[in-house]
């Protein structure tokens, strides 16, 4: 079976894999569509049997099975699975509670993750809001140097002070310098 890569749409990181430029900011994408299933379009195909379709590909970081069959005026046609993989070289991902009790007190975990085959230079910081105190775990080791097939994990004390949902924000950002190399 061949297998395609792709990197998955929009993730909320900022990621500079050229180093640090004055007159460039840095990409910000979040990550939001995490579909169960994906691509039941009916598309024609025309004369000769083929067509580019554009899709977006799922945040999801997953490998999908790939089943297609047409139907013409001389019959029936099924085509070979292929399998297409999609994945984020660079991400963050947060372990949260489903829910907790007022008053009730938890360990926020984020985990950096680098599949990128270089070294990259880390920064993580929460985003400060009125909803919740955080108290760092992990010292002040915030910004660090994470090398190609590493992860980091950073927690905080989360001890939320509003009612309802409340959205815990976590930043990273990463830079390519030519030094680690």
């Amino acid at each position: 079976m061949k297998e395609v890569m792709a990197a998955p749409g929009p993730v909320e990181l900022a990621v500079d894999l050229n180093g640090p430029s004055p007159d460039k900011s840095p990409v910000e994408t979040v990550r939001t569509f995490f579909p169960e299933t994906w691509i039941w379009d009916l598309v024609e195909v025309g004369e000769f049997g083929t067509k580019n379709v554009s899709l977006t590909v799922p945040d999801t970081i997953t490998t999908w099975e790939t089943e297609a069959f047409c139907l013409s005026p001389q019959g029936f046609g099924l085509a070979r699975r292929k399998n297409l993989t999609v994945f984020q070289p660079f991400f963050l991902e947060l372990s949260l509670p489903y829910s907790i009790i007022r008053g009730e007190h938890f360990e926020l975990k984020a985990t950096t993750f680098n599949y990128l085959t270089s070294c990259i230079m880390v920064t993580v910081t929460p985003t400060p809001s009125l909803d919740y105190t955080l108290t760092p775990l992990s010292g002040d080791q915030y910004t660090s140097c994470l090398c190609g097939s590493e992860r980091k994990t950073l927690s905080w004390t989360m001890a939320p002070s509003a009612l309802g949902e409340t959205g815990a924000f976590i930043h990273q950002a990463a830079e390519v310098e030519e030094a680690f190399f």
